[in-house]
């Protein structure tokens, strides 16, 4: 859930992440305001940083300033001025803490960033979603229909009714991506990304079957995942 946009598959695809703690980084940039876009993207493409040297969370703001030298409670105090957004709005108070930063040798493409963030994500939240998804990550990989089957029986919709029931034999996957190229709706593309993968993957839908299938929930079978009946309005073959 913490990864399924096509913005956050961007970074992704930009990034190349290897660790916890860099999706911790990635959570960080797309729940704050004016980190990544216009910001600190610009400095990983020019490679004056790396991801993992990015300002992605609060904590990221106050253990650099300390570990530079700075108090904890003046690093606490930037920290906290530059995650309210005042950096624009109370700009003779900025000064005082950029010369501050100035004399403990802070680097230039550090403040200037600091001066475009709106709003920083705390660590705490951006941990306990990359773990969450990082859990559903797992189950996805090692019980793939299992996966699939919960995915849809949650995010089943009346729209993704209409296109699973028009789906024909052949091509699935081009029948998918078709579809997916005239859809707008970001929420029922996400749920075509994830139907196009599953198929992919090796993994089908059965056809409804009055005595297989459940009334709302997507059933794993061996040969795939069995649609239910209120796919169909009569509920049968």
């Amino acid at each position: 859930s913490e990864f399924d946009t096509e913005y956050v598959r961007k970074i992704l695809q930009d990034t190349r992440p290897t660790t916890i703690e860099e999706l911790i980084k990635i959570s960080g940039l797309v729940h704050g305001t004016d980190l990544w876009i216009d910001n600190q993207q610009m400095l990983v493409q020019q490679n004056i940083i790396k991801l993992k040297d990015t300002i992605a969370t609060r904590d990221d703001i106050m253990l650099y300033l300390m570990k530079q030298g700075i108090s904890k409670e003046k690093s606490f105090e930037i920290m906290e001025f530059i995650r309210k957004g005042k950096v624009l709005k109370e700009k003779e108070k900025w000064q005082e803490y950029v010369q501050i930063m100035n004399n403990y040798n802070i680097p230039s493409w550090y403040i200037k960033s600091c001066e475009k963030i709106g709003y920083i994500f705390p660590k705490a939240h951006a941990t306990s979603y990359v773990i969450n998804s990082f859990r559903i990550a797992w189950y996805k990989v090692h019980y793939p229909c299992e996966f699939y089957a919960s995915y849809f029986s949650v995010n089943y919709s009346e729209e993704l009714k209409d296109i699973i029931t028009e789906l024909t034999e052949g091509n699935v996957v081009n029948q998918i991506r078709n579809r997916k190229s005239l859809i707008s709706d970001r929420y029922l593309k996400q749920d075509l990304d994830v139907m196009l993968e599953m198929y992919q993957n090796g993994i089908k839908f059965l056809p409804v079957d009055s005595k297989k299938s459940h009334s709302t929930k997507f059933m794993v079978e061996k040969e795939g995942i069995r649609l239910p009946l209120i796919i169909t309005n009569a509920g049968n073959d």
